[in-house]
């Protein structure tokens, strides 16, 4: 069995910094993927709260550019969509896998909430992982989102 030090292979990025969210579009900064196979984008959804129009929703896409929105625009990655997040699935952690081999080099979080929601607290982080140069086998996993 092999050991690596996770500090060298795994690199945690704070990407949105917990807010409450009100209707419109906040998207998060680009994160610099290149020496990495994996990343983990993890959801951290707070208390939804409905406005008098009902209930809305908060959408959380993750997007590509190949560099960092200079000239090539973010745009959505084909099934890296979360489920809408509502105040019936509020309070919960949501976790999705993507293959930077893939992928364009940089990827960001775009959170849209709809029109109804008064404010949706939520949090992201992406954990890159699976460093190139670290010599680790590919993983077998039990599931990917």
């Amino acid at each position: 069995m092999v050991s690596h030090d996770g500090a060298t292979y795994i690199k945690p990025v704070q990407q949105y910094a917990a807010d409450s969210l009100a209707v419109g579009t906040d998207n998060s900064t680009g994160v610099d993927c290149r020496g990495f196979r994996r990343a983990l984008v993890i959801v951290n959804a707070g208390t939804a709260t409905s406005g008098s129009a009902g209930s809305g929703s908060l959408a959380v896409t993750v997007q590509e550019s190949s560099d960092d929105g200079v000239a090539d625009a973010y745009a959505a990655i084909t099934g890296a969509a979360f489920t809408a997040i509502t105040t019936a699935n509020d309070e919960a952690i949501y976790i999705g896998s993507i293959d930077l081999t893939k992928r364009e080099r940089y990827i960001r979080c775009s959170h849209v909430v709809t029109v109804g929601a008064q404010s949706i607290e939520v949090s992201s982080c992406i954990l890159l992982y699976e460093h190139l140069d670290s010599g680790w086998q590919d993983v077998s996993y039990e599931f990917t989102v």
